[in-house]
């Protein structure tokens, strides 16, 4: 079975980017180790209470996905809050766009990828400031 065989479903899919990484690998202080704990202590938290959602962390992306229901996107905003919280109170900052598209998380092969996650990239890419937006098609 290839990649692409996996990439037929539609998901919800949250792309969240840390504002000034680059200072915080330069810095290779505490902040950095506080970063990655508390990026690791909540999505251990999302996992244990919003099961549905799909996680992945690459350096200052965090990448999550769930299956298209009300409820999902429920759990999954409540999931990009709990992020940007806790985040905010160590004042790490994050920015990103929540989209629906394709996504697959292969685990053996430590891999993500799809378009939902591309253009929910690309939104996030257009912003300025901290905050997560919301693609429009998501409200339609």
């Amino acid at each position: 079975m290839s990649i692409t065989d996996n990439l037929q479903e539609n998901k919800y899919v949250a792309f969240l980017d840390v504002l000034g990484f680059k200072e915080l690998v330069r810095g290779k202080g505490g902040k950095l180790n506080l970063y990655f704990e508390t990026i690791r202590r909540a999505l251990i938290d999302i996992k244990n209470d919003k099961a549905e959602i799909e996680s992945q962390l690459v350096s200052d992306s965090t990448i999550l996905a769930c299956g298209l229901t009300k409820e999902n996107l429920k759990l999954l905003l409540r999931a990009v809050q709990t992020i940007q919280a806790r985040c905010a109170v160590e004042n790490i900052w994050i920015r990103g766009a929540i989209t629906i598209g394709d996504i697959h998380f292969d685990r053996k092969l430590n891999i993500v990828v799809g378009n939902g996650l591309t253009d929910a990239y690309l939104l996030e890419e257009e912003e300025r400031f901290p905050r997560v937006i919301i693609d429009p098609k998501i409200l339609r």
